[in-house]
């Protein structure tokens, strides 16, 4: 059985209690509660006077402890507020502790000589004092989302500027790189997960904030290959679905780009047309009509293009010498009809709401 501390509480030299997270056990001791199983994972959660524990059960106990009534079976956000729940209890009670074995330090010191007694005092006071700041900040901040909105981060990934305000989430910290995710806008109003990579300026070396941060989670933000192997596949992931949703909003593609004008009476336009299907278009045929305020029909026409346009590929065209013309009170260009040719010979007309512009 694979056995893994969430939280635990270790007393230190000068008999405080300090917290490690995700550490590996080969066994658990002083059970006090059983307060979850997550049947997806065969994980058992355990509560020990001073961890909180995820144990992977082996299939034949994961069989018993399945039938057992007296464990609450939880997934999902149930399962994650019974987690959070006793690690509060966790960090509740070893607070109080540490509060305690700073009183009796206090304590211990007030027999100490008169002439050192004040720098012992300051010195263990502040010990404790910082030691539970930091907890109060743990508790109250989560260790992937830090300030940057004061700096500009060069991506050595995308070779981009990145403002700090546009950073989502950092995944972690390695040496003199910064590793974070930006929610980049894609097309038909859509969002991406987009990984970066980028030095940590000296400017935020010497942010007091930004420092306090990076220490106080230390061991959550510190960068290793799996880190780097997750954040990939999460990338993936999120980048499947915006195309996946791409084709949901427009199977058959989206105009994107779209401008046109009547300037001296001639029609001109330009536009970029991105195919969401597999097959590549060869030509595409777009059926306009130019209306005035109170609907009239002041043109109409057709705008050819050819391809080729691969699959999630945009194809730009413009048409500036065109030989439609217009009145003076034209306002208005609709699509009435594109009329898409594959290189196979078949043809998709899109009427109607199966237009989809990106505006």
């Amino acid at each position: 059985m694979m056995r893994k501390e969430l939280v635990s509480y270790h007393r230190n030299g000068l008999g405080y209690y300090e917290v490690v997270t995700n550490r590996m056990v080969r066994e658990v001791n002083d059970i006090v509660e059983n307060y979850a199983y997550d049947k997806s994972t065969n994980c058992l959660y355990v509560l020990t006077n001073n961890s909180n524990v995820a144990i992977v059960l082996e299939k034949e106990f994961a069989k018993y402890i399945r039938k057992s009534k007296d464990i609450p079976h939880l997934s999902g956000s149930a399962l994650r507020q019974a987690i959070d729940k006793r690690n509060r209890q966790l960090a509740d009670k070893y607070y109080m502790l540490n509060q305690r074995r700073g009183q009796e330090i206090a304590d211990s010191t007030a027999k100490a000589q008169q002439d050192s007694l004040d720098e012992v005092l300051r010195r263990q006071m502040a010990e404790i004092d910082e030691a539970n700041q930091r907890e109060r900040y743990r508790r109250t901040h989560s260790a992937h989302r830090m300030d940057l909105s004061n700096y500009s981060l060069s991506c050595s990934i995308c070779d981009e500027l990145i403002d700090g305000l546009n950073v989502t989430e950092v995944i972690g910290i390695k040496n003199d790189s910064i590793y974070f995710f930006t929610e980049e806008e894609g097309d038909l109003g859509l969002e991406y997960k987009v990984p970066h990579q980028a030095e940590i300026t000296e400017g935020m070396r010497e942010d007091s904030a930004f420092m306090y941060h990076w220490k106080a989670f230390q061991r959550e933000l510190a960068m290793n290959e799996q880190k780097g192997v997750n954040a990939m596949a999460d990338f993936a992931d999120r980048y499947a679905s915006y195309i996946t949703r791409l084709r949901e909003i427009a199977p058959y593609g989206y105009v994107k780009d779209w401008d046109w004008d009547d300037k001296d009476g001639k029609i001109t336009m330009s536009l970029s047309f991105v195919n969401t299907r597999k097959s590549t278009i060869r030509y595409i045929h777009f059926h306009f009509v130019v209306l005035n305020d109170v609907g009239d029909v002041c043109s109409q026409g057709v705008f050819r293009a050819t391809g080729p346009v691969e699959e999630f590929e945009s194809g730009s065209w413009e048409w500036n010498n065109s030989y439609y013309y217009t009145y003076g009170d034209a306002t208005t260009m609709k699509f009435t009809k594109i009329v898409i040719t594959y290189m196979n010979g078949t043809q998709k007309v899109l009427m109607g709401g199966n237009i989809v512009i990106d505006d």
